[in-house]
């Protein structure tokens, strides 16, 4: 499946297929070289054979074959050309502790592609995913001291909510979307 970024020629959602192999390597590895060792919206990210990885997101999309507490979702690369320059991840509803300190959406760019209105454009096209989807109010949460994500939240009508108040909670800030 692709999609085009609406706004944005330049750039295109596809969900992650087994011909993209290499670009994800590379993708991944830019933000390793950066020091950051988790990739959001990655899915889960790849912890083994490329294959699998692609073949346990395809199945999470469907709702087949989900561990305990996990819900289908769904994950894009956003691609130029042949290069990924993001990646977002789509929760297709919530469980009470994803309401609390997960959310719906996650999503990443690559550390040089950043600050240049791609996570704007990924998070207004997985807004959209979900509400064809049938969500309602989205809920994204993010690090407190991440000033960044903060903002593409809020320029995308995020507005910030209480946390429930559960341990952890005081380390994010909890977000919602109004449909």
């Amino acid at each position: 499946m692709e999609d085009d970024v609406p706004g944005r020629p330049d750039l295109r959602c596809e969900v992650p297929h087994e011909g993209g192999a290499a670009a994800w390597r590379e993708f991944a590895a830019e933000f390793a070289a950066a020091g950051e060792t988790d990739i959001p919206g990655s899915g889960g990210s790849m912890r083994a054979d490329f294959g699998e990885w692609v073949r346990r997101l395809r199945a999470s999309a469907e709702g087949r074959d989900l561990l305990a507490g996990r819900v289908p979702a769904t994950t894009y690369w956003m691609m130029r050309g042949e290069r990924i320059v993001g990646c977002g991840n789509l929760r297709h509803r919530l469980t009470p502790a994803l309401e609390a300190l997960g959310g719906h959406i996650g999503f990443a760019v690559r550390p040089s592609e950043r600050r240049r209105g791609h996570a704007k454009a990924l998070l207004r096209f997985l807004l959209a995913r979900a509400h064809e989807l049938g969500v309602g109010d989205v809920v994204l949460t993010c690090d407190r001291d991440n000033a960044a994500s903060a903002a593409v939240i809020r320029a995308c009508g995020g507005v910030l909510a209480p946390t429930a108040g559960s341990p952890g909670d005081e380390a994010v800030l909890r977000f919602v979307v109004p449909r």
